[in-house]
């Protein structure tokens, strides 16, 4: 499920986003879920059809299918209500201090 934490397209630069680039750039975004939302349905699927194969199982293909299915809304509105530059703020306010002081 790394897959569906991951940026597949890097934030432009500020300049650039102001520009009539930007509207591509969303439209991007919106596409992205596209893809992601049945993505992570299938591979929800596909790890729980493997487990049931392996532990022989019957019904874990649908605890796979429901993980798979809160994995993409989760994805969705994380996208759908930070429709700025979340992702990469978020993951800047993460990174440790360099020790070095301002």
């Amino acid at each position: 499920m790394l897959l569906l934490y991951t940026n597949f397209m890097p934030e432009p630069p500020e300049s650039e986003a102001k520009g009539p680039k930007s509207k591509w750039i969303e439209i991007e975004k919106i596409v992205q879920l596209g893809f992601l939302f049945p993505a992570a349905i299938f591979i929800g699927w596909l790890f729980g059809a493997l487990l049931d194969r392996w532990l022989h199982t019957t019904w874990l293909y649908l605890a796979g299918l429901g993980f798979g299915i809160l994995t993409g809304f989760f994805k969705l509105f994380r996208i759908a209500l930070n429709p700025g530059n979340a992702d990469s703020e978020e993951l800047d306010s993460r990174k440790p201090d360099s020790g070095k002081p301002d």
